[in-house]
């Protein structure tokens, strides 16, 4: 199995407090090196580069399995990645300490999204004390310094919003920040970290249109040019904006028409970069998603497929429920019927599901192929529900029906229906569409459902006592001496 491990950039910037005198010394020497790297301002350009593909590996990590399955998308009863922990019914709390088997599955996260920043900020913070500071291209001469601040405000953009979607809270450090006050620094909650994510988001997109035309290369097999760059900027924030909400009530309080504004702007082109045999662009999520004997469709969806179905396994393991029979195409063209399961009896039956997500199984076991990462689908789905939210309700029938008439050949939608009906179909093509292009969706999607009453309703929310997001590691509050907690522990 791959594991995830951090390259040997210590980034003094992130969140040190009590070092020995041994640590600093290893720190020192990296320092070293990369000041060395720095006062190169021809190398920013690797610098800033360098970080998409581990952007890329954070985003479709080990944790979004665990996200997954606490959030009714897949299933699994392996212990691997805590999921089977995270997953238990009734829910319990996150086992959040240094010594839990599965602590990386918090502190990978946390620590690799803070590596992006702090190298991304070591950089920024060279330009803004040395305003003359220039760059050029690969050809000496051509002034490339507005191309590569517009990358790395992309990055600090993105890798704060998903710290913000996954975490309750956190440090905002930028190069602005004095690094010396940093370990005494206030923690800020999720939204200020959206917030953040946001208007850095912004600042990316300002660089990016105040220079000439450019192409982005950065995600493996992928070019953008400026126009599509500053898309994709769009549409990630409009996907944090709106996957940063924990209930019903944050949701209904999103801006929908700053949302809807963002998503009419927002990507046109499918951003999907090539995997190269995991040496650098892998899909952790694409992998073992797709591998019939990790993990399995939750019940809950299946069912939203073929009502028939239970939302819930049998608690006897013996009552045989057939394969699923369903009006939507993708019930067969996505997933593959099996009919033994794999998962341990002992370890609850409600884990036990027939079906696999085979819809992009090449990626198994090879690394390779398309890894969509952020799809027009998606970013057409948020701009029909923002539609929604808002009254234009013909105009996101015709956004849902892209999907839900061409992919699931069911019958349309005319826009005539209820709103709460409407709603209901978004969030089934959400479910079906990204719960293998976009990961931890299904989960980020019922926790800003109502919660689910018990009933394990397939449009239903998160269900009773889940986690709504992950607290800062053990291991980071022990090194800056402050209390350990966790979510989930009230049931």
């Amino acid at each position: 199995m791959k594991r995830f491990f951090l390259n040997k950039i210590v980034v003094i910037a992130v969140l040190l407090a009590a070092v020995s005198c041994e640590e600093l010394e290893i720190e020192n020497e990296i320092n070293a090196d990369l000041a060395k790297s720095l006062s190169n301002t021809n190398e920013y350009s690797g610098i800033v580069d360098g970080q998409f593909s581990l952007l890329f590996q954070m985003d479709t990590y080990f944790h979004t399995h665990t996200l997954s399955t606490m959030g009714d998308g897949m299933s699994m009863s392996w212990g691997n990645w805590g999921c089977r922990e995270l997953s238990v019914e009734p829910r319990e709390a996150i086992p959040n300490s240094a010594t839990w088997n599965y602590a990386y599955v918090l502190s990978d996260p946390w620590s690799s999204y803070y590596s992006i920043i702090g190298s991304i900020s070591d950089v920024m913070r060279q330009y803004k004390e040395n305003p003359d500071y220039v760059t050029y291209g690969s050809d000496g001469t051509t002034d490339i310094t507005y191309q590569v601040k517009a990358k790395a405000k992309f990055l600090q953009g993105a890798a704060y919003g998903s710290l913000s979607k996954i975490f309750d809270k956190g440090k905002v450090v930028t190069e602005h920040t004095d690094l010396a006050i940093i370990p005494e620094m206030e923690y800020s909650d999720y939204m200020a970290m959206r917030d953040t994510a946001v208007a850095l988001l912004d600042e990316a997109i300002t660089y990016a249109n105040s220079g000439g035309d450019f192409t982005v290369g950065v995600w493996n097999g992928v070019t953008l040019d400026r126009d599509q760059f500053v898309a994709v900027c769009k549409s990630f924030q409009a996907k944090i904006i709106v996957q940063n909400s924990r209930t019903d009530a944050e949701n209904a309080a999103v801006n929908w028409s700053d949302v809807l504004a963002k998503t009419t702007a927002g990507t046109q082109v499918d951003l999907a970069p090539q995997g190269d045999g995991g040496t650098s662009w892998y899909d952790y999520f694409m992998f073992y998603g797709n591998e019939e004997g990790w993990s399995r469709v939750d019940m809950r969806i299946v069912s939203m497929l073929d009502p028939n179905q239970p939302s819930r396994f049998p608690v006897d393991g013996t009552t045989s429920i057939g394969e699923a029979a369903s009006d939507d195409a993708r019930m067969a063209s996505y997933w593959t019927y099996y009919e033994s399961i794999p998962f341990r009896a002992e370890r609850g039956y409600y884990h036990y599901s027939h079906y696999d997500m085979s819809r992009y199984d090449y990626h198994y076991p090879d690394w390779s192929g398309a890894m969509p990462y952020l799809t027009t689908v998606e970013n057409n789905l948020l701009k029909a529900e923002a539609m929604l939210w808002t009254g234009d309700n013909a105009s996101a029938a015709d956004l849902i029906n892209a999907t839900r008439v061409t992919n699931g050949a069911l019958a349309g939608l005319t826009g005539s229906e209820s709103t709460a009906d409407m709603l209901d179909a978004l969030f089934y093509e959400r479910f079906v569409e990204l719960l293998s292009t976009s990961p931890g969706s299904v989960y980020y999607d019922r926790r800003r459902l109502p919660e689910d009453d018990g009933s394990y309703a397939p449009l239903g929310g998160l269900q009773p006592c889940t986690a709504r997001n992950f607290p800062i590691p053990a291991s980071e509050l022990q090194l800056l001496s402050l209390d350990v907690y966790t979510f989930g522990e009230d049931c």
